[in-house]
């Protein structure tokens, strides 16, 4: 399933940011769990401070398409 199949099945909008709550529901897994993605390196985000606020559109697209992201 693409990025975008997975945000109109979840009713979220297109858009070039998620929050990490947004890209959790996306995503299928818990707000720290993106946290920790995020933290890792395996998603790309914009921190205010020592919190993540926003995951790009691209590193979702790109973790939901690759073949083994687990």
């Amino acid at each position: 399933m693409t990025l975008d199949e997975l945000a109109q099945a979840k009713s979220l909008p297109d858009k070039p940011l998620y929050h990490p709550k947004e890209a959790a529901i996306l995503l299928g897994v818990t707000q720290t769990t993106i946290s920790a993605w995020l933290r890792e390196g395996r998603l790309d985000g914009l921190k205010a401070g020592k919190h993540w606020k926003y995951v790009t559109r691209a590193s979702l697209k790109a973790f939901v398409e690759e073949p083994a992201h687990v």
